[in-house]
């Protein structure tokens, strides 16, 4: 099998593209691309995260469900990650949790929210032949 080309696109509401573009620049680096009237893309994680000002369509977090979006990123990447939130913005305090403490299995993940409440969940695992075998034929899995 070939290495995946494609990049993965999440379009989604915000209250405010200001708040939200100063969220996802200081936690994680993200690099802005095209804007528009009312809109930004963003580069996250290599992938494109386009926000869409429209107040009216952003609901609540009790309301949100389920629904979440987030990357699995290499172990040393998970931990500078950690650093910069914690540096840049202290106030939010995001969730750490471990699993598996020194199995193979072993995962780390983060879970916070942007100014909207939408969740997002940042993954990290000892092993990451553990997330899947077929991620690993392809190679798309990140080095640790």
């Amino acid at each position: 099998m070939t290495k995946p080309t494609a990049i993965f696109h999440l379009s989604f509401p915000v209250t405010s593209l200001a708040d939200s573009l100063a969220f996802y620049e200081a936690c994680f680096a993200a690099r802005r691309g095209r804007d528009g009237d009312g809109w930004t893309d963003l580069i996250l994680f290599g992938h494109q995260l386009t926000l869409h000002q429209r107040p009216d369509q952003v609901l609540p977090r009790e309301q949100q469900g389920v629904r979440h979006f987030g990357a699995i990123i290499a172990l040393a990447d998970f931990r500078a990650l950690r650093q910069r939130i914690a540096a840049q913005r202290p106030e939010l305090q995001p969730r750490y949790l471990l699993r598996d403490v020194d199995l193979p299995s072993e995962q780390h993940k983060l879970l916070l929210e942007d100014p909207d409440g939408h969740l997002l969940e940042i993954k990290a695992y000892r092993s990451l032949a553990t997330i899947s075998a077929a991620l690993a034929e392809v190679g798309h899995l990140p080095h640790h």
